[in-house]
Parts: C-alpha cells; structure tokens; sequence
C-alpha cells in the first residue's frame, strides 16, 4: 500500500478550463511523484506533464481514471470551486464535517500523515473484505 502524505497547498485552481493544473494540484497535494501518478493511470511521465501543462487534452477515459485514484468525481475537474458534493457526488454527512473539522484544526504534519495512512488503509482493508466475501 502506497503512503500518501497531503500538504496543505492552498486551494485549487478556480478555472474550470485547467483541468490540468487541477491534477497537478491533486498530485501535489498527496506528494505523489508524476512518474508514479504516470504508471498508476497507464501513461508515461512525459504524456502525464503535457496533460498538467494543458498543452494536450486529457480523454474522458483517463480523466475517470485519475478521478477514481484520486477518489473525486469528475465533476470535481471541472466545478469552479471543488465543494464537497462534487468531491463526493453528494452532501457531507454530520459525521463526516465533524471528521473534517477536526482533522482541520490538527497542526502537526506527523499526526495528519498518520491518520491520513490509517484511513487509506482502512479503505482498502474494506475493500479487500468485500472482495474475499465475493
């Protein structure tokens, strides 16, 4: 299982016509290596950067496909301003804005790394579950 670590950027791209810089803010802010986002989506690293650039449009297919790594919508790429609905594909639960508040107000990056790895793996841990019932 791959560590991500998410740094706090500053918002995304307003534009909804740079889908590219909003992968690339994505990218950044799991610190994850262009080379590695590449091979996970199926490209290579070069391909990866025109698309970030905008100097090439990304097809539909591997656009679903950097949306599904990432666990955001598409809707998200194109949304003036990423709110929860279009991250998700609907509202945030109580539960869920009282997680996110809290991890909010958390300032060490070791404790963010840390719940951020646990959760990642509890997501994956489910999936695992649901797949062996299968």
């Amino acid at each position: 299982m791959e560590r991500y670590r998410v740094r706090k950027s500053g918002e995304p791209p307003k534009d909804p016509n740079e889908i590219g810089k909003r992968i690339l803010w994505l990218r950044r802010n799991y610190r994850l290596a262009r080379l590695d986002l590449a091979q996970a989506i199926g490209v290579t690293d070069p391909v990866l950067s025109r698309y970030e650039r905008g100097v090439e449009d990304i097809p539909a297919p591997l656009l679903k496909k950097i949306a599904d790594y990432f666990h955001v919508s598409i809707a998200s790429f194109f949304a003036e301003s990423p709110t929860a609905s279009s991250v998700l594909g609907r509202e945030i639960t109580a539960e869920e804005r009282l997680l996110l508040s809290s991890f909010a107000k958390i300032r060490e990056n070791h404790c963010r790394d840390a719940i951020l790895h646990f959760t990642i793996a509890a997501r994956e841990g489910s999936r695992w579950m649901q797949n062996k019932k299968r």
